[in-house]
């Protein structure tokens, strides 16, 4: 993750990533609802506020 950010984030005005969270696995875990549950609301900001959050 860190060579990921230090290689992307210089160059776009922001970046967010949900790294792993604990009780997610799999490629298809950000499909599920307890997900959505858990971040939805983080990302919803992400996307939408003039001054996106730089974290969850």
């Amino acid at each position: 993750m860190e060579k990921f950010a230090g290689m992307l984030f210089p160059h776009i005005a922001a970046g967010l990533a949900i790294d792993r969270p604990d009780g997610y696995s799999g490629h298809g875990a950000g499909a599920m609802a307890h997900f959505s549950e858990q971040f939805g609301v983080c990302l919803l900001h992400f996307a939408t506020d003039a001054k996106p959050p730089s974290a969850c």
